[in-house]
């Protein structure tokens, strides 16, 4: 048996999945939040000082589950890194694509792209005879940060991923092959994001951030409005694409803001089909983990931890 943790990090807090595994399978032993020791700022969050802080607590987390000898995957906030589709002509070599796709993000990109990494994905979609391929790109410093967090903490970094594509592998879990467009909302206190989906895998997505204070409205009554305006949105960008009329087939909600409320008050709302995103439904468990699950308060604020893992 190992012990295998997925480490989420937002804006709001950490969130980690704690699984066993074996051969045979994978068990959720734990969950948990974790809150920063500092207030979240994109500014100085990469600051050297906050290394050993972040370590410290992960470390005493775990100490505290009696977790050791792990193995992590880290997904990373999505405001901090880049996914770009970019279009290539059919035909070229690994190389002339990997050029192709260097000049794409080296004009799309406001810094300099030496100070990137950058992962050319499987994703694609035929657009006409175009490879509509999906590449993800993340700044050198903060593979960097991350990498000597876990070495500060003395853990094994197995994987470093992105919120949006843990929350995509989340949702293949729970749902298998999806066919359609479907899209994920990511409701907080302070973000809607917005995950789009076409056959079950990620197409885009959005970060929008919410200036709550600047608008003397309904917080329900804007998200509603943002939500059909994201739906409308992606109907007409694929009716585009495929050229005949598509419509969303359904929107799964997740994230700190979500309760049976707000999702009752967007489903009088919206046409669509509207879900609450489940992601234990497909989970084994441990006994203790059985336990505690009717003490938990929002399940779905572990999309992203359990995707990673």
């Amino acid at each position: 048996m190992n012990n295998y943790v997925g480490l989420s990090f937002s804006i709001e807090n950490i969130s980690y999945a704690h699984f066993i595994k074996n051969e045979q399978d994978r068990t959720l032993d734990n969950i948990g939040i974790i809150d920063y020791p500092f207030q979240y700022n994109e500014k100085i969050f990469f600051e050297e000082d906050n290394i050993i802080r972040l370590a410290n607590l992960i470390n005493n987390e775990f100490k505290s589950l009696q977790i050791e000898n792990t193995a992590i995957s880290i997904s990373i906030e999505s405001n901090l890194t880049k996914l770009k589709r970019v279009l290539l002509p059919p035909g070229l070599s690994k190389k002339d694509e990997r050029e192709q796709i260097n000049w794409d993000l080296k004009h799309s990109v406001l810094e300099s792209i030496e100070d990137y990494v950058y992962l050319i994905t499987s994703n694609y979609v035929e657009v006409d005879t175009l490879k509509n391929i999906l590449v993800i790109a993340i700044k050198k410093n903060i593979v960097d940060f991350y990498q000597r967090l876990v070495s500060f903490a003395k853990i094994n970094l197995e994987n470093l991923g992105v919120n949006q594509l843990s929350a995509e592998v989340c949702f293949h879990n729970v749902l298998g092959d999806v066919s359609g467009l479907n899209i994920l909302f990511k409701v907080t206190e302070s973000l809607l994001e917005t995950i789009y989906l076409w056959n079950g895998d990620y197409y885009t997505s959005n970060y929008d951030r919410l200036l709550l204070k600047q608008q003397n409205r309904d917080f329900e009554d804007i998200i509603i409005e943002m939500i059909s305006t994201k739906i409308k949105y992606i109907e007409n960008l694929f009716e585009q694409i495929e050229r005949k009329p598509i419509s969303v087939t359904s929107l799964y909600l997740y994230g700190s803001k979500i309760n049976d409320e707000l999702v009752n008050h967007i489903k009088k709302n919206v046409s669509n089909s509207v879900n609450m995103f489940n992601p234990f439904s497909k989970l084994q468990f441990t006994s203790k983990m059985e336990k505690n699950l009717q003490t938990i308060k929002n399940i779905t604020n572990y999309v992203e931890c359990i995707g990673v893992a």
